[in-house]
C-alpha cells in the first residue's frame, strides 16, 4: 500500500515540475518580465563602466611552528583517609498512650 502512495506522490510532484509554467499566476509571469526588462535596462546603462581583475596570491604559511607544551601530572591522593562515624539509636517510643475523651451533650 505505501509503495502505491510513494508512486502517486512521485508522478504527482512530476506532473507539477514539468508543467509549472504552464499553471502559474499570470500576474507572476508579468513581474518576472519586468524584472528582466529592468536588469536588461541595468546592463546597457552600466555598459561604459570598466571591470577590474583583483590578483589573489596564496597566503605564504611557516612550515615550521613553535608550540608550547605544558606538563600535567596526576594528583596523589591519599591511600587512606580518616572517616568520622556517628552512632544512631532507635527512639524509643511508650507502647501505652494516653487518651483523653470529650464527652458533648
Amino acid at each position: 500500500m505505501s509503495q502505491i502512495m510513494l508512486l502517486y506522490i512521485i508522478a504527482v510532484f512530476l506532473i507539477c515540475w514539468l508543467f509549472r509554467k504552464h499553471c502559474q499566476d499570470p500576474n507572476l509571469e508579468d513581474v518576472e518580465n519586468d524584472q528582466e526588462e529592468q536588469f536588461e535596462k541595468n546592463i546597457e546603462k552600466n555598459a561604459d563602466i570598466e571591470v577590474g581583475v583583483v590578483e589573489t596570491k596564496k597566503a605564504e604559511l611557516p612550515k615550521t611552528q613553535e608550540v608550547g607544551v605544558v606538563e600535567t601530572k596526576k594528583a596523589e591522593l591519599p591511600k587512606t583517609q580518616e572517616v568520622g562515624v556517628v552512632e544512631t539509636k532507635k527512639a524509643e517510643l511508650p507502647k501505652t498512650q494516653e487518651v483523653g475523651v470529650v464527652e458533648t451533650k
